[in-house]
């Protein structure tokens, strides 16, 4: 299964990347595992992961058509 990933801010600079394509990751442990195995200087980054818009705080299964995000921490006023 493919999905798509959307990375912001830091992240993105890290990735090189606003979206990028992963491949037979079934949860969101997976995710993250490949994520920090293809883009090590990601370790060093606070970020959560966001499913359907919601971000997820356990390992959750993912389905083909859910819409994943990395999210840096956010600083605003």
């Amino acid at each position: 299964m493919e999905l798509q990933l959307h990375t912001f801010g830091r992240i993105s600079e890290i990735t090189g990347q606003s979206i990028l394509a992963v491949q037979a990751c079934s949860d969101v442990s997976a995710v993250r595992e490949w994520l920090e195995a293809t883009y090590p200087l990601i370790r060093k980054v606070p970020y959560q992961v966001a499913v359907n818009r919601k971000i997820v705080k356990e390992n959750v299964q993912l389905h083909p058509n859910d819409e994943l995000a990395v999210l840096p921490p956010f600083a605003g006023g």
